[in-house]
């Protein structure tokens, strides 16, 4: 389940005034989409542990596709001259598919410590476009193909951690997490930039 908050701001030529002769430009108005969908995947995983030392284990999660339906409402268009009919109330729709991802990932254990190196491969390639359909599709308000060409990318995980007792440990961090978002297609739904992360963290556990 996921819901979708989308929001634009909307633009008014210069209205010429003959008394006096001035132009003025409207403020800004804004679009807002509220909607909610509900995708249905498939996943597997498997663990091998081919010594008291060494585990192995690989996920895997195919692509989910996302259908959105909401309602558009639009806030301060101007009514002095009037655009109102420009941009009907009304309900839009578009799909969005969330990758196939693969994980694969190896750890180590010896005594007290446990260091684990996992890999994920996820094809975002799949979100080459946002296609935005709207009924009535009237007025300002038409349907809309928005080019994306996202790529497929990867990200890289690092864990470590030390058992100080039966209870207590600790456990510290690093990932890289690469942007599937090309420079030339930046834009607000996900970050742009490639990432790097610490992590780091304090475990108790009780009965």
């Amino acid at each position: 389940h996921s819901t979708i908050y989308l929001r634009q701001s909307i633009f008014f030529p210069s209205i010429p005034y003959p008394n006096p002769p001035l132009n003025r430009t409207p403020a800004p108005a804004m679009g807002v989409l509220e909607g909610t969908a509900n995708g249905v995947g498939w996943g597997l995983g498997a663990m091998y542990k081919p010594s008291k030392h060494w585990k192995i284990g690989f996920n895997f999660r195919d692509k989910i596709n996302m259908k959105y339906t909401g309602a558009v409402k639009f806030y301060r268009i101007p009514t002095n001259p009037d655009f109102t009919p420009l941009f009907p109330r009304t309900r839009a729709g578009g799909d969005i598919v969330l990758p196939r991802v693969y994980t694969l990932g190896v750890a180590y254990m010896a005594g007290k410590w446990s260091l684990e190196v996992d890999a994920t491969r996820q094809e975002w390639s799949v979100f080459d476009t946002l296609t935005m359909n709207f009924w009535p599709n009237q007025g300002q308000v038409r349907d809309k193909v928005v080019p994306n060409h996202w790529k497929d990318i990867s990200k890289y995980k690092l864990g470590f951690e030390y058992r100080l007792s039966d209870k207590w440990s600790y456990g510290l961090g690093y990932f890289y997490d690469e942007s599937p978002v090309p420079d030339q297609f930046a834009g607000p739904i996900l970050p742009d930039s490639n990432r790097n992360g610490f992590t780091g963290g304090l475990n108790w556990q009780g009965k």
